[in-house]
């Protein structure tokens, strides 16, 4: 982060980043429905895994109903967060990155992490 820490440079680059998806929140929503409807894994299927996708697919269709029903809410999540609605408030993009980094510089989200990560340090 440097010696600004997060003020610095990595502040404006968040900001600017952001300011970027907002302005193309549809193109960013159309790719992740893509990947959605059609999940990078099935483009590398082999002939014979498709054989044992299909023999297995009526257990599998229940079980893609609802993995997709969690797909649309996280995608509804996104476009929400990408037009800056955080805890039903509008946010400007420097409110919504000021947001995000004290989100993950919480202590609470922090003691989740892998102890492995050292997020302490």
């Amino acid at each position: 982060m440097g010696v600004a820490g997060v003020e610095g440079r990595f502040r404006r680059s968040c900001e600017r980043t952001l300011s970027v998806l907002r302005e193309s929140v549809q193109v960013v929503l159309t790719i992740v429905r893509v990947l959605l409807d059609d999940p990078l894994y099935a483009w590398t299927l082999t002939p014979d895994k498709v054989n044992r996708l299909q023999q297995r697919d009526a257990h599998r269709s229940a079980v893609a109903a609802g993995d997709n029903r969690q797909a649309e809410r996280a995608l509804a999540r996104l476009a929400e967060k990408l037009r800056g609605q955080e805890a039903g408030q509008v946010m400007t993009c420097a409110a919504q990155v000021s947001h995000l980094i004290q989100q993950a510089r919480d202590p609470e989200n922090l003691c989740r992490l892998f102890n492995g990560w050292q997020a302490y340090l």
